[in-house]
């Protein structure tokens, strides 16, 4: 509590000093009734600073009437509170920043509370909690919102579990919470036709319940963050899909810019793989680089078994969060079917989680590790890895083959032309020929019992990975739309410090260099461009 009260005192001081500053650029209340923006009311830093540049991009054009919308419902909170619970939620709990986010145009908050009408809502409850099919919660629709992949992801988060279990009274009461959300959505959207523009941080749990309403009644619908922003559609409403990356934008460069964009990346990639510890401006949630080299010990067995290594991901991190995997319902239903087809194999079978993560991440990225050496220990022909043992030790080691569902290993290790197998129809990695993608679960199975034959067929292109790689974390790295990435990473002493006061401290001290000019340009030249994902042709840097 005391720690909450000393965050306030904070935030009443960043109000304060930015009274000053904002009114320079003479911002105005242009409140209307005529178009709403609804946007996101949260404590991510990252998103506020973001959201008053991007509101003011719009206002400039048209007074819009800005409104903030509550979105922790479900999630971190009950819809049906009490209502002493949520008279202080709405009108005590963190005022400091609702003022800040008026200073930002916004001119009330809606706080979204339970339907009064629960009968379409016990109709939905009891056709979800009889599903008893993960696939099918995972595709579930109501009303034509498609839902059950967001219920599914939340109950992972929320109450920590690997995967779903449809006889937990609390998924129950999750599945009734949420559709109460959704037609909270639902009836509001339908009484204020005005709305145009729902601005979020996210797109996953049940924060993205509002977005896929937004996209049901046709309304634009944005991501935005200090990376990014994000248009999301009908067809690919998630946090993140493969097609965000499509090369199809990068291959309409001219050569000038293709080649010097694939030169860049092709540096970054060589630096990064062959153990430099040199850092480059992408988001990454390790501690340090995997490929530095070291003199570990060998743990990889010697013998002329085929040697294959495991990539497990965290169970808890939005395993939908790509869209339906189709293969599998999420991460621990994989690594079930990889460990009932590792016993029936003459395979060394290797399986090494991620070493600590950065910040938060770390405490859910543990709890998954603790069930995966669970899962793993003293089974037949299966060795466990240290999540410290390195990535370069792995290569030295020369393993055979690498599985996964998405991670970056599946363009790491065919750097090294370790052949990589992807177990998502999903992945990013999907339309690359330096994998071998499972297209099912007998394909997959096949794939396994024939792995020599898989080998010897084996053809990577170091080229095609150059490409991939300089399209997605070059192209389409924007981390410095706003601040520059390394300026506000030093300054934080880590960018996953980024959505406390700090960040604040940051913007005030850098505020009369940013140029307003300059981020409209930026902002106008996405919205104009209908393309999905900001990329740096969008960006208007001087």
């Amino acid at each position: 509590m005391a720690n909450y009260f000393i965050t306030q005192l904070k935030y009443l001081a960043i109000y304060i000093r930015l009274t000053k500053k904002i009114k320079k650029n003479n911002l105005k209340n242009n409140f209307s009734k005529k178009k709403i923006i609804l946007c996101e009311l949260n404590n991510f830093s990252s998103f506020q600073i973001p959201i008053f540049y991007f509101l003011n991009h719009f206002l400039h054009s048209f007074p819009y009437e800005i409104r903030g919308f509550y979105n922790y419902s479900v999630i971190k909170h009950s819809i049906d509170e009490n209502y002493f619970i949520f008279f202080l939620r709405k009108y005590v709990f963190n005022l400091m920043i609702k003022k800040i986010y008026k200073l930002f145009n916004v001119k009330n908050f809606i706080y979204p509370r339970k339907v009064h009408n629960q009968t379409k809502v016990n109709k939905y409850h009891s056709k979800i909690i009889n599903l008893k099919s993960k696939k099918k919660l995972t595709n579930f629709k109501v009303q034509d919102v498609l839902i059950g992949d967001l219920i599914y992801d939340t109950y992972c988060k929320k109450y920590r579990e690997p995967t779903l279990n449809f006889k937990d009274q609390r998924f129950s009461n999750l599945v009734r919470e949420s559709i109460n959300l959704l037609f909270f959505w639902l009836e509001y959207f339908e009484n204020n036709q005005d709305i145009e523009k729902v601005v979020n941080s996210h797109a996953v749990y049940s924060y993205g319940i509002i977005l896929r309403v937004a996209l049901k009644f046709n309304k634009k619908a944005y991501l935005l963050s200090l990376d990014r922003i994000k248009r999301l559609n009908k067809r690919f409403p998630f946090e993140i899909h493969h097609k965000d990356f499509d090369l199809i934008r990068f291959n309409k460069l001219n050569l000038k810019k293709r080649k010097k964009i694939y030169l860049q990346g092709k540096h970054i990639l060589d630096n990064v793989l062959k153990g430099n510890e040199k850092s480059f401006n992408i988001v990454s949630t390790l501690k340090k680089n995997s490929f530095l080299k070291n003199n570990q010990k060998s743990l990889i067995k010697k013998n002329n078994k085929i040697k294959i290594l495991v990539s497990p991901h965290d169970f808890y991190d939005a395993p939908h969060g790509w869209g339906d995997h189709v293969l599998f319902s999420d991460y621990y239903e994989w690594l079930r079917y990889i460990l009932n087809l590792s016993l029936k194999t003459n395979y060394n079978w290797y399986i090494k989680s991620h070493p600590d993560l950065v910040g938060k991440l770390g405490t859910t990225q543990r709890k998954s590790r603790s069930i995966i050496d669970e899962m793993f220990n003293n089974k037949k022909n299966i060795t466990v890895l240290p999540p410290n043992y390195s990535n370069y030790r792995i290569v030295k080691d020369k393993i055979d083959f690498i599985i996964t569902c998405h991670g970056s290993v599946a363009y790491e290790f065919p750097y090294f032309k370790i052949p990589t197998i992807t177990c998502s129809k999903v992945n990013p990695f999907i339309n690359c020929k330096f994998n071998i993608h499972a297209k099912s679960k007998n394909h997959l199975k096949y794939i396994i019992f024939n792995l020599k034959k898989f080998k010897k067929n084996s053809s990577i292109k170091k080229e095609e990975i150059y490409k991939y790689f300089a399209n997605r974390y070059v192209f389409y790295n924007t981390n410095d739309w706003l601040f520059n990435f390394f300026e506000y990473s030093n300054y934080l002493k880590g960018w996953y410090r980024r959505d406390g006061p700090e960040l604040y401290y940051y913007w005030l001290k850098n505020y009369e260099k940013i140029s307003i000019k300059n981020i409209n340009l930026t902002i106008d030249k996405f919205i104009k461009s209908e393309d999905i994902l900001m990329n740096k042709e969008h960006l208007n840097k001087q």
